[in-house]
């Protein structure tokens, strides 16, 4: 199934809805999302908590790591997909998480608390690593 929004395929996204909602249904967590990052990690790693930056400078720890939020439903996906696509990165992560931490300042970002990387990609629509 190819990725669409607003009726329009989106170019270069490395995954489609429905291997996203299978790899939610095989996860096992209560929460789920997307991030994106610059360095590489690998599925079963445990990411740290994120930190708010502010003109490119730490500024400080937060509750957990920040991610666009999936609602486990296809038009869930795509929401969390158009979300994560103003994230610069290189590398497109799938994490799930048990616990909740809170909830950030962007449309649909939730901070999970120590979550799993359950599988990574490229983030091709910025020219990801491959």
């Amino acid at each position: 199934m190819t990725i669409q929004l607003n009726g329009k395929p989106v170019a270069g996204f490395p995954v489609d809805v429905l291997e996203l909602l299978e790899l939610i249904k095989e996860g096992g967590y209560d929460f789920y999302g997307l991030r994106v990052v610059e360095t590489g990690v690998e599925p079963g790693d445990i990411l740290e908590n994120s930190w708010e930056i502010i003109d490119d400078v730490p500024q400080y720890e937060l509750p957990g790591t920040s991610v666009i939020a999936i609602d486990e439903s296809k038009s869930g996906v795509r929401t969390a997909i158009a979300q994560i696509r103003i994230y610069y990165g290189r590398y497109l992560l799938l994490v799930g998480s048990n616990e909740i931490a809170g909830s950030g300042q962007d449309d649909y970002e939730d901070y999970l608390e120590a979550p799993e990387v359950l599988a990574v990609w490229p983030a091709t629509w910025w020219g990801g690593s491959s």
